[in-house]
């Protein structure tokens, strides 16, 4: 099975997650896509995140039972923080059958030589990119990468987990940027606030 790995802290997960993961299920012709939840990105350990339970609940809500993206909890596993090449292993291990391929922005592929071990990560996995507002990969930069690296044309979203929160924070309208599941548990729940 072919598995697309799209990470993120996902909190809260919207509507361009899902979006994405939904596109690169043809565009990587993934049998699945997992939404890998990460505890703590090594690039943004100054962010307080919700718990891992919370994300992982927002996830499940966000998805509401899709039957081909799903919620990957491997990294509440793993040491934090959360390096992406870890995490590959982990997978690969627990699933040798599988062939797992890296989903990810522009934004990420532009930082990517700065991430631990990237070599492994280009040398083991392909990578699918998608467009990020205002981020764009130039061909030189994709010859200075030796890896198998595909440039998805995939829609360009501009909303981002921060910019809910501050929403939310700000008491401002933010209902049409996640499912209608999700907006229901943040609120509920005094999420952000």
């Amino acid at each position: 099975m072919r598995v697309g790995l799209f990470f993120g802290s996902f909190d809260p997960p919207h509507v361009g997650h899902m979006i994405i993961a939904e596109h690169m299920l043809s565009a990587c012709e993934a049998d699945e896509v997992w939404m890998v939840i990460s505890p703590q990105n090594p690039f943004k350990t100054d962010v307080k995140l919700s718990s891992e339970s919370t994300r992982l609940e927002l996830m499940r809500k966000s998805l509401n039972g899709h039957e081909r993206i799903k919620p990957c909890t491997k990294e509440f596993q793993l040491p934090i923080p959360s390096y992406t090449v870890e995490t590959l292993k982990a997978l690969s291990a627990d699933h040798p059958e599988d062939d797992f391929v890296l989903i990810m922005g522009s934004d990420n592929l532009l930082g990517f030589m700065g991430w631990k071990d990237y070599e492994t990560i280009l040398k083991g996995y392909r990578i699918f990119v998608y467009p990020r507002y205002n981020y764009e990969v130039t061909p030189d930069f994709m010859t200075s990468l030796d890896g198998d690296i595909t440039l998805v044309e995939a829609p360009v979203m501009a909303i981002s987990a921060t910019e809910i929160r501050r929403k939310v924070q700000a008491g401002e309208d933010y209902r049409m940027m996640v499912r209608e599941t999700v907006w229901r548990y943040i609120e509920r729940e005094g999420l952000y606030r």
